[in-house]
């Protein structure tokens, strides 16, 4: 009869097996469009491997702070005046972005995973139909 050990060393092989495929899939399949893919990797991190949503909006926003620092260095390096010309832009969103990611943080912290779970999903409809009315309209 297998002891705890090896059913742990198999629970934690399959979750490496599980992260590594899917974040292989993802990462390829985003990666050809532009596309980011740490929204993907929240499903995986709380369907497949049953985190709690705290901790995988968590993981997730960390990993997608170096696939932006990796894409806007590629991107600089490939053509440098996007810096120059867009200077402004550049500094209101950096700006803007990190006075959000304070305000989101401190408000997560306070509320319980369900809560959550269901603002996330609620801004990501919101930014959906966004996307969808600016493509109808403009």
């Amino acid at each position: 009869m297998p002891d705890r050990r090896s059913r742990s060393g198999r629970r934690n092989r399959r979750a490496v097996a599980t992260s590594l495929f899917y974040g292989l899939t993802i990462g390829f399949g985003t990666g050809f469009v532009g596309s980011g893919g740490g929204m993907m990797m929240l499903v995986v991190f709380t369907a497949f491997l049953g985190m709690n949503r705290k901790i995988a909006v968590g993981t997730s926003t960390f990993i997608m702070t170096f696939t932006a620092i990796i894409a806007f260095v590629s991107h600089s390096l490939i053509d440098p005046t996007i810096l120059f010309d867009e200077w402004k832009i550049l500094i209101l969103c950096m700006a803007t972005e990190s006075a959000a990611s304070i305000a989101s943080a401190q408000f997560a912290n306070r509320v319980n995973s369900r809560t959550v779970g269901l603002v996330t999903g609620a801004v990501l409809t919101v930014l959906g139909v966004i996307m969808i009315l600016m493509k109808i309209l403009l």
